[in-house]
C-alpha cells in the first residue's frame, strides 16, 4: 500500500451518470417511517403471537 487514493472503478453508481452529480437523497416520509415500524414491531420476537424465546 503505497498511501496514494483509492481510484474508483469504471461502471459504478457515480460515474455512471452523465454530469457526475451525487444521486439525490430521497426523504422519509411519515408513511414510510410508520410502515418500517409496523413491520420491525411484527417480526419482533416479542411481537404477541410470536414463536420467539
Amino acid at each position: 500500500m503505497s498511501g496514494e487514493p483509492i481510484k474508483p472503478r469504471g461502471g459504478d453508481a457515480v460515474s455512471a451518470q452523465a454530469d457526475g452529480a451525487l444521486p439525490q437523497a430521497r426523504t422519509s416520509t411519515s408513511e414510510d417511517i410508520a410502515a418500517f415500524v409496523a413491520k420491525a414491531r411484527a417480526l419482533s420476537p416479542h411481537a404477541p403471537g410470536a414463536k420467539g424465546s
